[in-house]
Parts: structure tokens; C-alpha cells; sequence
């Protein structure tokens, strides 16, 4: 696996803890930094001086900047709209879904409930990406 780095914009800490230790579990180099709101998000993508992450994890259901905002924002900005962002979220609404397609996200995926499933789908996530995926 090539390196990776991840920045997860999710509210919930326990959420990030899970995808941390998922990919942990890779025999992979996954830097993962983990983001609790998406104006904290955006300013540290904003910053220059610091490396973009080359894939970002976006949970939808935020307070504050919504998942749907972010990502509105992030595709308007000329210097971060071809980051890749998969939307991991707890919805299955057919309406977020098809927003967040509407917003150009690159993939949606619902967050499974289930522990080892939950896992293997950030794996599969972390596996593709560092390996499969063409990124900038």
C-alpha cells in the first residue's frame, strides 16, 4: 500500500477512533487527522503552509457547517475542488445520497452499524484509495 492521508471530518470522536483503528489494522501507511467540524476543516485546508490531505472522509450530519455546506465549499474553491471526499454517514436517505452527488462527492457510504463490517468497509475505503485510486 502507498502512503495516504486522510482527513475525516466527523463531529462524533468515537466515529474517528473506529476509522483510526480500522486503518490501523491495513499494513498500510495511513496518516489519518481527524477534524470535528467542517469550518475547522476548511481553515486548515485553506492554510498553504501545511500538506492537503489526499483524501477527505465526511460525515454529513455536523453542527454548525453541515457535510452538504462543506462540501459546496470546498468544490467552489479552485485550490481544493479536486480533493477527493468519500461522504461516510450514518443516513441512507435517498435525498442526502442524491445531494451529495449533486455536490460532487466523490462516493457515498453509509456508516454500517455493525463493528466488523464497519472495519472492513473503512479497509476497503484505505485500501482503494491508497492503491487502486489515481489521486492529485
Amino acid at each position: 500500500m502507498a502512503s495516504l492521508r486522510v482527513m475525516m471530518v466527523d463531529d462524533d470522536p468515537a466515529d474517528a477512533l473506529l476509522v483510526r483503528r480500522a486503518f490501523d489494522k491495513l499494513n498500510a501507511s495511513i496518516m489519518m487527522e481527524h477534524m470535528s467540524d467542517g469550518a475547522r476543516a476548511l481553515a486548515r485546508l485553506r492554510r498553504s503552509d501545511l500538506r492537503r490531505p489526499d483524501l477527505i472522509l465526511l460525515d454529513l450530519n455536523m453542527p454548525g457547517i453541515s457535510g452538504l455546506e462543506f462540501l459546496k465549499t470546498l468544490r467552489a474553491d479552485p485550490v481544493l475542488l479536486a480533493l477527493p471526499v468519500v461522504v461516510l454517514s450514518t443516513s441512507n436517505d435517498p435525498k442526502d445520497i442524491h445531494d451529495a452527488y449533486l455536490e460532487y462527492a466523490n462516493s457515498y457510504v453509509q456508516k454500517p452499524t455493525d463493528l466488523s463490517t464497519f472495519t472492513k468497509i473503512v479497509q476497503d475505503i484505505g485500501h482503494f484509495w491508497s492503491d487502486v485510486a489515481l489521486i492529485p
